[in-house]
């Protein structure tokens, strides 16, 4: 301590450094599942739409088996063809999607694996922050006041809302 500079109140701080542990906590919990939540509104369509492009590319590829192995007219089989090629331009975008989710994912992984972390540190912090409270600023007071009720008590003196009341004269 340096003589002049006023005490800082450890009371007051450790309460603070408890406290600031705990909402860590609740705002890594909080972001996490807000990023979780977007993420899951970003992949559910993306999910459905390669389905979808899925089954349509099969359904396309057996329409052009079935007219590779049938007399179709060469306009017929034209068409098939290029409706494959657009289903397959499709599904290549599908692909794309489906590689940004697995991006998404991973950055997911990477929030989670944060939040685990922030989540410790504050669960560090509360419990370091009270337990300094209660060793370092809790327990003397106690003992103080133990200490002062015992001085109290064999001084013979009993606490003042224990004493007999005076009669008023008057």
């Amino acid at each position: 301590m340096v003589p002049g500079l006023p005490t800082p109140p450890t009371d007051n701080l450790y309460k603070f450094q408890a406290i600031s542990g705990l909402i860590l906590v609740i705002l890594a919990a909080v972001g996490l599942h807000l990023q979780v939540y977007a993420a899951q509104a970003r992949a559910d369509p993306m999910a459905e739409e390669i389905a979808v492009l899925q089954v349509d590319v099969a359904q396309a590829r057996e329409e052009l088996d079935r007219a590779r192995a049938s007399a179709v007219s060469p306009a017929q089989h034209s068409a098939f063809r290029a409706r494959h090629w657009d289903l397959g331009r499709k599904l290549a975008r599908a692909k794309a999607k489906s590689d940004a989710l697995e991006t998404m994912v991973e950055r997911l992984v990477g929030s989670i694996i944060l939040a685990i972390i922030a989540s410790v540190a504050g669960l560090l912090h509360t419990w370091r922050g009270f337990v300094y409270w209660r060793d370092r600023v809790q327990l003397p007071q106690d003992k103080l006041l133990q200490r002062q009720i015992a001085t109290l008590g064999t001084a013979g003196s009993a606490p003042p809302h224990e004493r007999p009341a005076e009669p008023i004269s008057g």
